[in-house]
């Protein structure tokens, strides 16, 4: 998501200076610290300005922002990116980050050391995900419903049909046990066949003769000579 942030709000680079971020723009930093030895004159003229007698007024608010960037058939593809991001980021991420916090918090770890630091690590991700989730709902970005058809089940109606059956009691069965009693019945059948029959059973199975691939056993005309 930071890759679609920075093509969308582009960081102000100078020569010599450093970035500036998404966070500046908001704060109103966009327009970083000149150096020491560059005079007021120089940093007219390097702004275009031919004097100081403009009134200039920069507005780096967050609704300006919001007036800015907006979706267009050329940046159309960022913003799906950024739809598609946001949605497993609010549906599934986050969620998952609060139930591992809540998780490690009620562990009886020896080491208290270790389990702080691995709190603290965790804190900081939930951080840095709601700060792109601010960031997303700021650019208007909002969680992508995916449209259902008529007798399709969406993935949370399948998990409210798995917990349905959670506490069912399921009866065990022995397969082996099953696929023996399916061999000897098999081989019942078979010992009822006449002797050429036994040798390619299923060759005088009933839909055997609807099988247009199939030609049938070889006649044995010896008998009718």
């Amino acid at each position: 998501m930071d890759g679609c942030f920075d093509i969308l709000v582009p960081k102000n680079i100078l020569e010599g200076e450093d970035d500036m971020d998404f966070n500046a723009l908001l704060r109103g930093d966009a327009v970083p610290k000149q150096r020491a030895d560059d005079s007021y004159k120089d940093n007219i003229i390097s702004h275009g300005l031919g004097s100081n007698r403009y009134k200039i007024t920069i507005d780096l608010s967050e609704s300006s922002l919001m007036e800015d960037v907006k979706e267009t058939q050329d940046n159309s593809i960022i913003f799906d990116q950024l739809r598609e991001a946001y949605t497993v980021l609010e549906t599934k991420h986050i969620k998952q980050v609060n139930v591992w916090i809540n998780t490690l918090i009620r562990l009886d770890i020896d080491d208290k050391a270790e389990k702080e630091a691995l709190i603290k690590k965790l804190i900081d991700l939930k951080a840095k995900m709601t700060e792109a989730s601010r960031k997303a709902k700021l650019l208007g970005i909002k969680v992508h419903q995916r449209e259902v058809k008529s007798g399709q089940s969406t993935l949370d109606d399948l998990d409210e049909r798995d917990d349905e059956f959670a506490d069912e009691e399921f009866e065990e069965v022995d397969i082996r046990k099953e696929a023996a009693d399916a061999r000897e019945a098999k081989t019942n059948s078979s010992a009822k066949l006449p002797p050429l029959q036994r040798i390619f059973p299923l060759a005088y199975e009933p839909t055997m003769a609807e099988d247009p691939t199939y030609a049938g056993p070889m006649q044995d005309m010896s008998n009718d000579e």
